[in-house]
């Protein structure tokens, strides 16, 4: 029981992290003078590293099995480079580091979601990643309400020397980590498993999930900057994304009755309405709580 408690506590931490400086990250940009423009690149750097890590990772987790190593090293490795990041003296430095941080990141969640997948009974998996969801979701909001604080009180190379520093209780953690092998398919196994085995529904709700992933990362990196362009501080920038999560929790916790109850298709329609309809919003935001509002949609 104990294994599971161990890899909620370190998603917890990780997307604590990731999802609490995620938001901050064009303001730091913003200090080295890096226009709007150069903020979105910068930013789609980092979503794409964390793509390809999570690819590599599967890769990884497929062929070498040693998921708990490659956490650890990944672990050690954004330890020093969040260290780093506080150091930086320009944008360009700024986009090779975070984009490293990222696609590691994307490693280490791969071999968290595979080891939670190796640790739980198939019939127990839909409870155990729904409880994942929730502990990430806890993740946002308790990053939400420190990182900006901790910010404007102190600075961004203070804050991210504490995130460096929490690594350390990630690589305590991870002593606490059972690593499982599984028997690899043979040749002849997985020569039936190919891009055709996929149904036409599954590209479907790939684009569908692409366009809302892209309107999602225009959202968070718009706010930050229009927030910053007001004058919003930091803390302010935190405290919006940590409400939307904190409104997310109850539709988390219901979300399989309502889907047993309710139209998959009529749900779609509806996320990607209120997924326009905050795009519209951050577009004529002139006061915080027009950013809460934005915010609590996209939830």
């Amino acid at each position: 029981m104990y294994y599971f408690i161990v890899l909620y506590l370190c998603n917890f931490l990780d997307l604590t992290i990731g999802n609490g400086i995620f938001p901050l990250l064009p303001v730091y940009a913003a200090q080295f003078g890096a226009t709007p423009g150069l903020i979105g690149i910068y930013l789609a750097c980092a979503n794409i590293a964390i793509v390809l890590g999570s690819i590599l990772g599967g890769w990884l987790s497929d062929h070498l099995q040693k998921r708990k190593l490659l956490y650890i090293i990944c672990t050690i490795l954004n330890m020093f480079l969040f260290f780093l990041v506080g150091r930086v003296t320009s944008i360009w430095q700024l986009i090779l580091i975070t984009a490293i941080i990222w696609f590691a990141g994307g490693i280490k969640l791969t071999m968290l979601l595979t080891l939670l997948g190796l640790y739980v009974k198939k019939s127990k998996r839909r409870s155990a990643f729904l409880i994942l969801t929730l502990t990430g979701t806890f993740g946002v909001i308790v990053g939400g309400h420190t990182f900006g604080l901790i910010a404007d009180i102190w600075s961004y190379p203070s804050l991210f020397n504490i995130i460096g520093l929490s690594m350390v209780l990630l690589l305590g953690l991870t002593f606490f980590i059972r690593e499982i092998r599984i028997q690899k398919k043979t040749n002849s196994e997985n020569q039936g498993i190919g891009i055709a085995a996929f149904p036409k529904v599954f590209y479907k709700f790939l684009l569908i999930n692409t366009v809302a992933g892209i309107g999602a990362s225009i959202f968070v990196v718009g706010r930050s900057i229009v927030m910053y362009n007001l004058n919003l501080t930091s803390t302010n920038i935190s405290h919006t994304s940590a409400i939307g999560a904190i409104v997310s929790v109850p539709l988390i916790l219901t979300i399989n009755w309502l889907f047993n109850h309710f139209s998959h298709k009529k749900f779609l329609v509806i996320a990607l309405a209120l997924e326009f309809l905050f795009l519209i919003i951050l577009g004529n935001a002139t006061s915080l709580w027009h950013f809460w509002l934005g915010s609590i949609l996209r939830s």
